[in-house]
């Protein structure tokens, strides 16, 4: 986004429309698509996807796990090999059923995410046209109706009655 620095919130709307190079009328669609070229998309960095290996090492990143790990070295330093065979099975049983969860709930909530697509409400050649939230850009003129997810930073042109639930940003319940 342009000018983040900026503290929007302190300057007036036509100030903001200035900075922006943006007016009431919204953006044509051409310039959405210089400043999509210019700025990408309205999108949120997702975190790099773990590989199997890092999901199957995390599996003894447990405290019960350590634990067994522990008492699997001692049994095999006191050459008690039965007990400590019992011991690793347990180990690596509890590793692979932990793995395939935790592998299989990863996947299902990329395909999740990948499923939800939002859109937007903006203005573009003077009208109001719902669009992927994606494809917002700086100095787009969005309208939001109840039940609206903010698809980005912006500034209030005009409000009634205005209410915002921020339990998803804030992780609040």
């Amino acid at each position: 986004m342009p000018q983040s620095s900026q503290q929007f919130h302190h300057l007036t709307i036509p100030e903001v429309c200035k900075k922006l190079k943006t007016s009431p009328l919204g953006l044509t669609e051409i310039e959405a698509a210089k400043r999509r070229e210019k700025y990408g998309l309205n999108l949120v960095p997702q975190k790099k996807r773990r590989g199997a290996f890092a999901i199957f090492a995390h599996q003894f990143q447990n405290a019960l796990i350590l634990i067994l790990i522990a008492a699997f070295v001692i049994s095999a330093t006191l050459g008690k090999y039965g007990d400590a065979a019992v011991i690793a099975v347990a180990i690596l049983v509890n590793a692979i059923f932990g793995f395939l969860q935790e592998h299989k709930a990863e996947s299902a909530f990329e395909t999740l995410r990948n499923a939800l697509v939002y859109t937007v409400k903006a203005r573009r050649d003077g009208t109001m046209k719902t669009i992927n939230a994606e494809l917002i850009v700086p100095g787009d003129i969005v309208r939001l109706t109840p039940g609206d997810r903010v698809s980005g930073d912006g500034r209030l042109i005009k409000s009634n009655n205005l209410f915002i639930n921020e339990s998803s940003v804030t992780g609040e319940s």
